[in-house]
């Protein structure tokens, strides 16, 4: 699979810096104190994901997701413990639904 993905172990900040995509999954993992919304309305007005791209965001299960960021639309919510993974799509615009 190393041929076919490419892992950027780094603060969310600094990859979102100079990205490189598009995506087709990208998974956040921030540390638990760090708000999601900043770096998801990053994601969301750039080209970092690709058009039928998910973005899943690790998070503490008393920080509560958020619902629309920009163009990101939360999907699902899973709670495994104190962490919520939350997966996010794109919306795609009324006349492609």
């Amino acid at each position: 699979m190393q041929d076919r993905a490419r892992i950027g172990q780094m603060k969310a900040e600094d990859f979102l810096r100079k990205p490189s995509g598009p995506y087709d999954i990208i998974f956040l993992d921030p540390p638990y104190a760090d708000p999601l919304q900043p770096l998801l309305d990053r994601i969301g007005s750039s080209d970092l994901l690709a058009k039928d791209g998910l973005v899943i965001a690790e998070h503490f299960k008393k920080q509560p997701s958020p619902s629309n960021v920009g163009a990101l639309c939360l999907q699902r919510e899973t709670c495994y413990g104190d962490t919520v993974l939350a997966f996010y799509r794109m919306e795609q615009p009324a006349s492609r639904r």
